[in-house]
């Protein structure tokens, strides 16, 4: 069974000590330019905080910018290169429009700005296929089929799978700690979309978080039953 569990270093105030959270990166990772990546996380979190200040954002309690750092250490561990982590770091700002496309190309540049463009585009198709029609007799399987496929089609660069990946694990996290009227289908789309895809792309360790934490949603009396089983073998 998964434990969700905070990972980013804090300071004293609550915020994240970001140049320990770069050390931590760093110690994976000795070849990454720390300086992008903390150029990135002071766009991110300045833009969170203008979007508070204008009453605008993201969700109450969650974070584009925090976010941004645990999508970071997923990928992280699976060695996805410099644009991507920048782009993981800011791709959520741009997602609720605190950023603009065209902001990220003049700064990151285009290779960053291509990435997180491929994510949305993966958004735009899960949101389209799962949540424009209702579903009739026998039609659950083959929607979320349909919507896998559409989405392997319409990738060209392993890190935009990769990056939703990261950010789908991210929100099946949130979900298992805090309840959320999305849950259900957050944890329906995960187990049909994202486990199967983690499971194409040979990652292991994610499928089976996706699977655990989106079962925790959809089956929780039968998670915690199961969950008391193992505790009693144990």
């Amino acid at each position: 069974m998964v434990k969700v569990r905070q990972t980013q270093p804090l300071l004293q105030d609550g915020t994240v000590d970001i140049e320990q959270w770069l050390c931590k990166v760093n110690d994976l990772r000795p070849d990454i330019n720390l300086a992008r990546l903390r150029e990135a996380c002071e766009l991110s979190e300045l833009a969170e905080r203008k979007a508070i200040a204008s009453n605008s954002i993201w969700a109450v309690g969650q974070s584009s910018y925090l976010t941004g750092l645990e999508m970071v250490e997923i990928l992280n561990e699976l060695r996805v290169d410099e644009d991507g982590l920048v782009a993981a770091i800011i791709y959520r700002a741009v997602r609720e429009n605190q950023l603009t496309l065209v902001h990220i190309r003049k700064q990151f540049g285009k290779g960053v700005a291509k990435l997180v463009e491929g994510v949305l585009k993966m958004a735009a198709i899960s949101d389209v296929q799962l949540g424009s029609r209702k579903v009739v007799l026998g039609e659950r399987k083959d929607q979320f089929e349909q919507a896998r496929l559409m989405l392997v089609s319409l990738v060209d660069d392993v890190r935009v799978a990769l990056l939703k990946l990261a950010e789908r694990t991210c929100a099946i996290r949130t979900a298992v700690k805090n309840e959320h009227p999305k849950s259900l289908q957050l944890a329906r789309e995960v187990s049909e979309i994202y486990g199967p895809l983690a499971h194409r792309l040979g990652i292991g360790h994610l499928k089976w978080e996706l699977e655990d934490l989106s079962f925790r949603v959809l089956e929780p009396l039968s998670y915690k039953r199961i969950a008391r089983l193992l505790d009693e073998k144990r």
